[in-house]
């Protein structure tokens, strides 16, 4: 192995890699609940929507900035039908423009999305179904 696959004391990396990733995750997985434990289960859309940002604001501190981590619709320009609506896009904003663009709101080309992902607390069958739709 070449000398960048070692930590300071002699030790492989790989362990202190793993040790910082699971500390993203105890984050992620503390902050995701303050809203629901604050307001309770009463207010599912706002909690979900905290969720969603809070995956996207995530998801753009680790991808490159050559791609934009936002929420909208895949347009279809006519030939195909418009996407419904997407909680996080991860497309291309180095080589494609959107369509249109406002705050973290997009309407994006087919050919410039690199990831589709829906949000979902909880996952059945039917939720399955509508999101590979």
């Amino acid at each position: 192995m070449s000398p960048q696959n070692y930590g300071q004391d002699g030790g492989q990396i790989l362990p202190n890699f793993r040790t910082v990733v699971k500390s993203y995750v105890d984050q992620f997985r503390f902050q995701r609940d303050h809203v629901h434990h604050l307001l309770g289960g009463k207010h599912n859309y706002a909690s979900g929507a905290f969720r969603e940002g809070l995956l996207r604001g995530f998801l753009a501190s680790v991808l490159p900035k050559s791609v934009s981590v936002d929420s909208g619709f895949i347009y279809g320009f006519d030939q195909v039908a418009n996407s419904k609506q997407i909680d996080i896009l991860i497309w291309d904003s180095a080589k494609y423009s959107a369509v249109f663009r406002t705050g973290e709101f997009v309407i994006v080309s087919p050919e410039s999305v690199i990831a589709a992902i829906s949000v979902k607390t909880t996952l059945d069958r039917r939720d399955l179904v509508d999101s590979l739709e």
